[in-house]
């Protein structure tokens, strides 16, 4: 790296075949800022379009895309999915079987209800679903939660006929001593619970709020699950030993409690064919599964191991009459037949919304991470708003139908999506059975033994149990992730599902909390010869500056990490903090102890998505702070939120105008030119030789001595130099300088504007004058003023000297010769050509920037007028629509003007071109008049057209109307459908100017250009007023 004042050539190490942007001359050149709407714009812009669609057709589209299982029929292949479908819907219906028998007793209720959820649900979700693998019906953590939600609700006391032995707890089973009215009762509890679900879920709907499943993340999700299997799996220990579950055990640790107080009854009154019955259930599902698994790729459906469980099961129990014999607890008798229709009891709602959101959450979790689970495997869209509408209406209908909450169960989802099922028709497949097992088969299970169901139950938690794994995956990746996974965990284990769910919700809301207040700031260095910077911790080999310290902040600047980002901001570049002590009990104060020997900081902003008011507030204190110790402060790579935030609050202006770039590399790029090249920054003088600046004069005669201007040693000539009149007349059509200058700067150039004239006397040029110095300060440049008495004319061949800068010849020449081929403007009537004094190459005022002639075609000229701010007008014309940009490409009565981002590069080529095109009238003296406006306008037309023809960035039409914002039609011709239709020619002379026409004309200048510029433009309006008054009228101007 170069230390500061060395005197080794910048070639070697500034890349200037690699722009160096800042970032508001990237974004004039190449990006169209969008308009940013007010809250209350996008919520007009909302209601507008949604009354727009609200007519037949809108309604209509938006009712069939509500009803998936439309397209699906539509588009169904019946030989390509029906075999799957159907051989899918009949292994899942086979294990809806015994698991909802299973999980409606786990849920406190009947046999019967579990067939019902497993029925009802699932033919909604068919018609409204999405995710056609995702298997809708009861699960194990839901059937735990409604029993406890249940048991959360006082019931009216029964009769005395109500078995003692009869447990509502948490952990209950429901025997077959149950009584019809108690399971009436639960019944009007559980229906009510689902109808309250699935109202949340349709409200979740309605408002589309399907996004929030995205907080809820892979480790939260991952430890409550595994903590509610815990829980489950201990539900099943005493109907898996026939042993009663204790009743009274609530609060912290009532699981541990609750085992002590279980293997106690073990020890005393073991039901031994209960057990029996569970580990020969337990054995047998283990070993055929592992063989399914094994064998899953030869066998094309699965040995549904617990359907023949359940029936062997039955049928042993009901010869053996294990229940009247051995006192083995049986299911009981199963309703046949479907339920009528019959609205749940409303009379508990109110103390059934805390479980009901519960619920919600869990559901939408698990059933959202399946789903999309499936979604990424087998390439397909869930759309999170629709399932939520899916599962809505799938738990409001059902609860009509003795439904309990309805949810995905991942095990019976993996054998739906691997039983060769294709589409959402495998759910209707499934119902076909399980409809029939409930019209004609259901009185039959009665004697099936409740120790086969925990058998069932504790085999299918087997590989939720099993993800207790996931604790050791998440400690390698991240120890915050293992943390909330552990949290989860613990809290469903030691206390319950419910309380589990909000801790672990407030976990990662805290921990998200945490890595957004604190992230990761750190050092940069660049990487070798490349051009990135990469953090000096990660690679110990990159390289820093020594006067120069490059930063980056990981995360969003706002009011929570603020302070946090200065403490550490202060730190990284070696200034520390300390703090008063407390004995006033007064906020401490931070208080220098040692200055940075850095001259320069760039702050990497590119992982910030956004910065609030807080956070732009402490760039401006700090930068403030860095300025009075000498400290420069750039930022690079600021996202479009972040540039946004900081122009509405007036960041630039607090600033001096902080610099932006678009790069890191970039702005250290530029401040290692700065660094060497400062201490010979150009000044007035009388001794050089390098340059000369001749001002304009009327007479010859009056030629004032000569201005000179010193540049550094020729070996470090890094600069371009631009001069400007600032008389009215002349002024006028220099004033693309700007974008020239900048232009220069994006190929590694400072860029000089030195403007010639009397500045003690203010004329109608002034605002512009003004209006220019702003934007060049805004692009970087310097720009150095020549005072003279009188306004002058000078010498073409000069001002292209003083305009190319007296570039080096080790610049790259550009590829193509500048000196071959015409340009690609499409030429003007040859009629419209008229030559002024018999001079070949002198145009007159038409089509309000004139015209000129080049190999025997005459073209329009490139219009100058405020071409700089121009830009994103034409852009925005053009970008339209493509069918408007096509019409210019093609037109042939129309002007194509062509911008890029090249300039020249030699002064050589361009004397070369010069007299090429011009002839001896290139090293002519040159008088004012039309002859001295256009002579130079041609010229620079010539050099733009030509280097920034083949790259074709932005087109408008000589029509286009946006080459002079300062001059108008009345305010009845501007808006945004006709803005490009009607000519300026200089009619009704700066009228748009007047204050009545300028605050509506204002509106389109917002819709044009960025906050930045469009506050230019203010500034040139303001000063226009000003000098309008004290020195002329409209009226009174010089017109060309």
């Amino acid at each position: 790296m170069l230390d500061e004042g060395s005197d080794e050539d910048l070639s070697e190490h500034l890349p200037y075949r690699r722009p160096r942007f800042r970032m508001q001359s990237f974004i004039d050149e190449y990006g169209v800022v969008p308009p940013r709407k007010s809250p209350v714009r996008r919520l007009r812009d909302y209601a507008k379009n949604y009354w727009h669609n609200l007519n037949s057709v809108g309604v209509a589209n938006s009712f069939l895309e509500s009803i998936p299982l439309i397209r699906c029929l539509r588009e169904y292949k019946i030989r390509k999915y029906l075999l799957g479908d159907i051989l899918a819907g009949i292994t899942v219906a086979i294990m809806h079987i015994p698991q909802g028998i299973a999980y409606g007793v786990l849920a406190g209720l009947s046999a019967s209800n579990g067939l019902y959820v497993s029925f009802f649900p699932v033919i909604i979700y068919m018609i409204f679903g999405t995710c056609p693998h995702l298997s809708i019906g009861t699960f194990a953590i839901i059937s735990l939660l409604t029993a406890k939600a249940i048991n959360g609700v006082s019931l009216p006391p029964l009769n005395s006929t109500i078995n003692d032995s009869i447990i509502e707890s948490n952990f209950s089973y429901i025997s077959n001593v149950s009584s019809d009215a108690l399971i009436n009762e639960k019944l009007g509890v559980a229906t009510t619970l689902a109808f309250v679900v699935g109202l949340i879920q349709l409200i979740l709907w309605l408002f589309r709020l399907g996004f929030i499943t995205t907080y809820m993340t892979e480790p939260f999700i991952s430890g409550l699950n595994v903590g509610a299997a815990v829980q489950v799996f201990s539900s099943q220990i005493p109907g898996a030993f026939g042993v009663p579950s204790p009743n009274d055990i609530q609060g912290l640790f009532k699981l541990p409690r609750f085992y002590v107080r279980v293997i106690g009854s073990i020890v005393k009154s073991i039901n031994w064919i209960s057990t029996a019955i569970t580990v020969t259930s337990i054995i047998i599902l283990l070993v055929v599964k592992a063989l399914n698994d094994r064998y899953k790729k030869k066998i094309r459906f699965t040995i549904p191991t617990e359907l023949f469980l359940v029936i062997f099961g039955t049928l042993i129990s009901y010869l053996a009459k294990l229940h009247d014999q051995h006192g083995v607890a049986i299911v009981g008798t199963v309703k046949r037949g479907l339920p009528a229709p019959t609205a749940p009891a409303f009379t508990n709602v109110s103390s059934l919304l805390v479980p009901a959101i519960t619920i919600t959450i869990v559901s939408l979790c698990l059933n959202i991470s399946v789903a999309k689970m499936f979604a990424r495997k087998y390439d397909y869209k869930v759309r999170s708003n629709q399932e939520l509408l899916a599962y809505g209406l799938g738990n409001v209908v059902s609860s009509f139908f003795q439904c309990y909450p309805s949810s995905g169960s991942l095990s019976r989802s993996m054998v739906q999506g691997e039983s060769g099922g294709t589409t959402s028709l495998i759910g209707g497949f499934s119902s076909v059975i399980l409809v029939v097992v409930i019209l004609a088969l259901a009185p039959l299970l009665k004697s099936l033994p409740m120790a086969c169901l925990a058998g069932i139950i504790i085999v299918n938690l087997k590989g939720l149990l099993l993800k207790v794994s996931d604790f050791m995956y998440y400690y390698r990746i991240n120890m915050m992730e293992a943390i909330l996974w552990l949290v989860t965990f613990l809290t469903v284990v030691l206390s319950d599902v419910d309380i589990g769910v909000y801790v672990g919700i407030a976990v990662s809301f805290l921990m998200n909390t945490i890595r957004t207040q604190r992230p990761r700031f750190v050092a940069l260095g660049r990487v070798g010869d490349t051009t990135f910077y990469k953090s000096i911790k990660v690679f110990p080999s990159a390289e820093q500056h020594a006067n120069i310290k490059v930063i980056r902040f990981d995360g969003s600047l706002y009011a929570c990490n603020a302070p946090f980002f200065k403490r550490k901001f202060y730190e990284l570049i070696d200034i520390r903090l300390r703090q008063k002590p407390l004995i006033t009990f007064r906020i401490p104060e931070t208080v220098e102890i040692q200055d940075s020997a850095d001259k320069y900081v760039v702050l990497d902003c590119s992982p910030m998505n956004f910065i609030d008011s807080v956070g732009v507030k402490l760039l401006i204190e700090i930068y403030k702070d860095m300025k009075k110790r000498n400290i420069h402060l750039y930022l690079t790579e600021c996202r479009y939120d972040v540039r946004y935030t900081l122009d509405s609050m007036k960041f630039y202006e607090h600033t001096d105008g902080c610099i932006i770039y678009v790069s890191t590399s970039g702005a250290v790029t530029a401040i290692l030119a700065e660094i060497q090249n400062i201490s010979n920054l150009i000044h007035i003088s009388h001794e050089s030789e390098n340059i000369t600046v001749v001002p304009l004069i009327n007479k010859t005669e009056n030629i004032p001595q000569e201005k000179k201007i010193s540049l550094p040693p020729a070996q470090n000539r890094r600069f371009a130099i631009f001069a400007c009149s600032i008389h009215a007349n002349t002024f006028a059509y220099t004033f693309y300088t700007p974008i020239t200058a900048a232009s220069w700067q994006r190929i590694g150039y400072q860029a000089i504007v030195v403007f010639v004239g009397d500045f003690t006397k203010p004329n109608v040029m002034t605002p512009r004058l003004n209006l220019s110095r702003n934007y060049l300060k805004h692009v970087g440049a310097h720009i150095v003023d020549v005072q003279c008495n009188e306004s002058y004319s000078i010498k073409l061949s000069q001002l292209v000297r003083v305009f190319s800068g007296f570039l080096p010849d080790s610049i790259a020449q550009d590829d193509d010769n500048i000196l071959t081929g015409d340009s690609d403007l499409i030429p003007l009537k040859a009629s419209e050509y008229q030559p002024k004094n018999g001079t070949d190459g002198y145009i007159f005022n038409a089509f309000c920037c004139g015209q000129f002639q080049r190999h025997g075609k005459t073209y329009t000229m490139f219009p100058m007028g405020h071409v700089f701010l121009q830009k994103k007008a034409w852009r925005a014309i053009v970008m339209e629509s493509q069918q408007r940009a096509e019409l210019l490409v093609n037109a042939t009565n129309q002007t194509q003007y062509l911008l890029s981002e090249k300039a020249p590069l030699s002064f050589e080529t361009i004397t070369l071109y010069g007299r090429h095109e011009f002839g001896k009238v290139y090293d002519q003296h040159m008088d004012k008049g039309d002859s001295a406006w256009y002579m130079d306008q041609i010229f620079c037309s010539m050099l733009l057209i030509d280097y920034r023809s083949k790259h074709k960035k932005f087109s408008v039409h000589e029509r286009g109307r946006a080459d002079r914002l300062d001059r108008a039609f009345p305010m009845s011709f501007w808006n945004r459908d006709n803005f490009n239709q009607f000519g300026d020619a200089h009619l009704k002379h700066d009228e748009i100017l007047q204050e009545g026409n300028w605050q509506i004309f204002n509106k389109l200048l917002k819709s044009l250009f960025n906050g930045t510029l469009v506050t230019l433009f203010n500034d040139y309006h303001r000063q226009y007023m000003i000098i309008d008054k004290v020195v002329a009228t409209p009226a009174t101007l010089v017109k060309p």
